[in-house]
């Protein structure tokens, strides 16, 4: 079984004999109309007589995964959350779709924090992890959630039991979202978008040192402390160095990439 949309888009282009490129743009040309990641992919394989059952995700194994990531070493989980955030904040590509963050923030606020510090990843480890992690989200987001030419509508039916909480805090959010309003990282308010600053409600944004954007804390945490990251963030966690927060912009757009 594939585990990303990547994966399966090229056992899809292996098996058809066509070219990689050729599947994802069939693929995405579907989505963009409005039908979801499976339907799309099946639909391209039977156009080319292959058995549409075979091509199918797991949910809960992506989301394994990605809490393995986050779990195996607290201090890069906050360094990725602040790239993506950063992500966020920036114009221009679609690398992050919001609903793959909302996704992620979920998924960072069930990590329990370590009693000790896990050590400062590389630079190397930190941009393959916020790779996966992107690929694994938007992946994660396109089958468990309902997509249609207005965005995300709902929790699809095949979504697995246990990760329909997670699908239905993405719905939420992202319709939120769409109606101009925005829940605050950090104490969870619904503000109005125009008022959102570093992805928080202004009062929490006043209220935590200002290190550059996509740095936050969560409630309870001293003022005095840096924006290290999102999630349960302690000066100890991290020794970071600014120039890990390089990152492509996101926009809340939804197409996979060649």
């Amino acid at each position: 079984m594939a585990v990303t949309a990547r994966d399966l888009l090229r056992q899809v282009a292996e098996d058809c004999g066509c070219p990689y490129s050729e599947v994802v743009r069939s693929v995405n040309d579907r989505m963009g109309r409005g039908m979801g990641l499976l339907p799309s992919v099946r639909e391209v394989a039977l156009e080319h007589g292959l058995d549409p059952e075979k091509y199918t995700i797991s949910p809960t194994a992506l989301v394994r995964e990605a809490e393995e990531i986050l779990r195996s070493n607290y201090a890069r989980a906050l360094i990725i959350s602040a790239v993506l955030a950063g992500m966020l904040e920036r114009d221009g590509g679609d690398e992050l779709p919001l609903p793959a963050f909302f996704a992620f923030v979920e998924l960072l606020d069930e990590t329990p924090q370590p009693e000790h510090h896990s050590g400062v990843p590389t630079a190397e480890d930190i941009e393959s992890s916020v790779r996966r992690v992107i690929e694994l989200m938007t992946t994660l987001v396109s089958g468990v959630c309902d997509w249609s030419t207005g965005g995300i509508e709902g929790v699809a039916e095949s979504c697995p039991d246990e990760v329909v909480p997670l699908a239905k805090s993405v719905v939420r959010r992202t319709k939120l979202y769409q109606a101009g309003l925005w829940s605050c990282l950090a104490c969870k308010r619904l503000v109005d978008l125009k008022d959102v600053r570093g992805l928080l409600c202004p009062e929490c944004d006043a209220s935590v040192g200002m290190t550059g954007p996509g740095h936050c804390l969560l409630p309870g945490e001293p003022p005095e402390l840096d924006r290290l990251g999102y999630g349960h963030t302690r000066r100890a966690d991290l020794d970071r160095d600014d120039s890990t927060d390089e990152g492509a912009g996101g926009r809340y757009t939804h197409r996979f990439r060649t």
